[in-house]
């Protein structure tokens, strides 16, 4: 036995008798890497001998949770309503543990001003970056124009 499963030996043992489900797909633009990612975790935890559901993330996500029984859940979700804080506020108010951070870490985390701002606050020294304004105009999408041409005139519309 490897010297993790020595170690936490009991502590798996007690999951082994839990219902996981490994969330999964979801509904953003990262669908696909998280079924994918879910499937690796998902047979993974087959082969230690936990009993695992795959479970397709969407609006009814709740009442899946309830109706299987679910006891732990397993994120394996990308992107919005995977990694900002929506899914783990839905398993806080289900009062099911959840791998992963909790909902504020998740909030903060995904915005990336916010992420950058916090630490620069603290004195940690933080990498130059800058924001898009809303109104960035058209020729912005045009991949027609030469790059030299666009980048002067984007950063114009960048808040520093």
């Amino acid at each position: 036995m490897s010297d993790i499963r020595t170690k936490y030996k009991d502590l798996i043992e007690f999951y082994k008798t839990k219902n996981i489900a490994v969330l999964m797909g979801g509904l953003s633009s990262e669908r696909e890497v998280s079924i994918r990612s879910g499937e690796n975790v998902y047979n993974a935890l087959i082969n230690l001998g936990f009993k695992v559901t795959k479970m397709d993330v969407d609006a009814n996500i709740a009442r899946k949770l309830v109706k299987e029984n679910i006891d732990v859940a397993v994120i394996m979700l990308h992107g919005k309503y995977g990694e900002d804080g929506v899914i783990q506020g839905v398993l806080e108010l289900l009062a099911m543990p959840y791998t992963g951070c909790d909902v504020l870490t998740g909030a903060i985390g995904i915005n990336r001003i916010i992420t950058k701002e916090l630490p620069r606050t603290e004195g940690i020294p933080v990498a130059i970056s800058g924001m898009a304004a809303n109104d960035m105009p058209a020729m912005a999408k045009d991949t027609s124009m030469p790059s030299e041409e666009v980048f002067p005139k984007l950063f114009e519309y960048v808040k520093w």
